[in-house]
């Protein structure tokens, strides 16, 4: 099925222990998860640790708050949290969306929190039953949050939802789009009247957001797993079958395919005129998005990158799963700085500003005192912490 190489028994390993997280319950109730960092103008929400989403204050990397912990639920089931795998969704006004491996859907207020006060502020519950891994998107304009639960994609009417915040019981308008033939680890993309989502069942999947009608589907051959891009009209997306492919986001048909040398889960990056992602083999590919063909490649040999790199317009940043953070010239040519962080990065790196914020699997020992690292100087791979998280 793959070409399996010395390296390649690596990479095939990792995934196993990605499936026994997502797939073994007892498993992923102890797993952090794979949700990326999310900063707003107050907050940088990562999920620090099992079970929990830390808020840290956007400027001083101190804690705030942390989730469900600082908030009351009155449904006692949905106290604890399991694995974050989907990355938060923040809405305009501040509101956050969140779901976890126990298939339920949160929704909370972090300016409803007062460390001052004696009441915790209270969250809203949804329960879709199945396992919630690729996540979920919002649809501001028309109040629709849609999640990935199990086989099934689902829109949920976001004003009901934020009504559970104070009555648990309230209703909830939810319908269930569509069901594929395999479970979604794909995060889903709402983009130009459409939501697109991948499936294990190696479709690329465009859908009406209100209907739940198929507009096309795209066949990959193997199981999707990365969150797709979309740029200038170009959807892309990779998966099991070790190909990233480019499709036509309003069609849905192939505009080129790229054979990798392992598996593509890492979401890619259109930055700088090229589409950046990674592979389980460890390699960095840089392609013109034009036609797919490759501009430059480097194996980092520092394990799988499961993570999207960020870029910059001098450096491109790249995270493992082996938890070494690389800063590599643009033209892939040159390893400015290395730095081994001794926890596993699975979440997305972002670009913010002059930083590029992460979410390591965890907290690590450093100068003797333990740390969680939230962010790295594309430059130098200078790193900063965040105080309060372990």
């Amino acid at each position: 099925m793959f070409h399996v190489k010395r390296k390649n028994l690596l990479a095939i390993g990792v995934l196993l222990l990605f499936a026994t997280l997502v797939v073994g319950c007892g498993k992923a109730r102890s797993s952090r998860g794979w949700a990326a960092p999310v900063k707003t103008d107050s907050y940088l929400l990562v999920s620090g640790g099992k079970g929990r989403l830390d808020g840290l204050d956007a400027s001083t990397r101190e804690e705030k708050w942390r989730f469900p912990k600082s908030w009351q639920i009155d449904d006692s089931k949905a106290r604890d949290l399991t694995g974050i795998y989907g990355d938060p969704v923040v809405a305009k006004d501040g509101t956050v969306y969140l779901g976890d491996y126990n298939g339920r859907v949160y929704v909370f207020r972090p300016g409803d929190f007062k460390s001052d006060a004696s009441d915790k502020p209270k969250a809203g519950v949804l329960n879709l039953d199945d396992p919630i891994i690729g996540g979920l998107a919002l649809d501001e304009s028309n109040n629709l949050l849609f999640a990935t639960a199990g086989k099934v994609l689902y829109s949920i009417n976001t004003q009901d939802l934020i009504t559970r915040i104070q009555n648990k019981d309230s209703s909830v308008k939810t319908s269930k789009l569509i069901e594929t033939g395999g479970d979604l680890w794909s995060t889903p993309l709402f983009a130009n009247g459409k939501v697109y989502v991948g499936s294990l069942d190696g479709n690329l999947y465009a859908v009406d957001p209100t209907s739940g009608k198929e507009q096309w589907r795209f066949n990959a051959g193997k199981g999707i797993v990365s969150k797709p891009e979309i740029s200038s009209g170009t959807i892309y997306v990779g998966g099991f079958g070790g190909q990233l492919f480019a499709v036509d986001a309003s069609t849905g048909s192939q505009k080129w395919a790229f054979k990798a040398e392992s598996w593509v889960w890492s979401r890619p990056v259109v930055a700088n005129g090229k589409v950046y992602f990674g592979d389980f083999e460890g390699n960095l590919y840089a392609l013109d998005p034009s036609n797919g063909e490759q501009t430059w490649s480097n194996n980092l040999g520092k394990g799988p990158i499961r993570s999207a790199v960020a870029v910059t317009s001098s450096t491109v940043v790249i995270a493992t799963e082996s938890g070494w953070l690389v800063g590599l010239s643009s033209d892939g040519k040159d390893k400015r700085w290395e730095k081994k962080i001794g926890t596993s990065i699975n979440a997305d790196l972002i670009l913010s500003g002059d930083s590029v914020i992460l979410a390591p699997d965890g907290c690590v020992t450093a100068d003797n005192e333990k740390s969680y690292y939230v962010s790295v100087n594309p430059s130098n791979g200078d790193l900063t912490r965040a105080s309060g998280v372990c």
